[in-house]
């Protein structure tokens, strides 16, 4: 079952209809085809996204809602970290949060590409030789 490695920068873009959506509807219709591979924090960095989406009043909170209704049909599989050391491994020379490597460890360990929108973090995959989703 092939899927992809899903930051939630994609998720939100594709559930909030953002500038980058047509990156994002891709990215979650191969999520869809197979299945999105995410560290833990993912469903926490969608609903904090949502609550401050709510909190500026650029959201509805009916309509954030919805999209926690939405977001549970993406297909996932949750990874959670095996120890502490190794996200940290990654972060400290390519200057990412441990968060963000997170998601890198992930895209190692399955050999499936990284569907992301932050900047750093795709430069951080190239050096490391992780495929990613374009």
């Amino acid at each position: 079952m092939p899927g992809i490695v899903l930051d939630s920068s994609v998720a939100m873009a594709w559930a909030l209809g953002d500038e980058d959506s047509c990156f994002a509807e891709r990215a979650v219709k191969a999520a869809f085809d197979g299945v999105a591979h995410v560290p833990t924090l993912w469903l926490y960095e969608a609903q904090n996204v949502l609550a401050l989406a709510v909190r500026r009043g650029r959201v509805t909170l009916d309509d954030a809602r919805e999209t926690c209704n939405i977001l549970t049909s993406i297909p996932v599989r949750i990874h959670a970290p095996q120890g502490i050391g190794r996200e940290f491994s990654i972060a400290t020379p390519t200057g990412l949060t441990a968060y963000d490597a997170a998601y890198l460890c992930i895209a190692q360990d399955t050999q499936l590409p990284l569907a992301t929108l932050d900047v750093p973090l795709r430069q951080a995959a190239h050096a490391l030789g992780v495929q990613l989703f374009e």
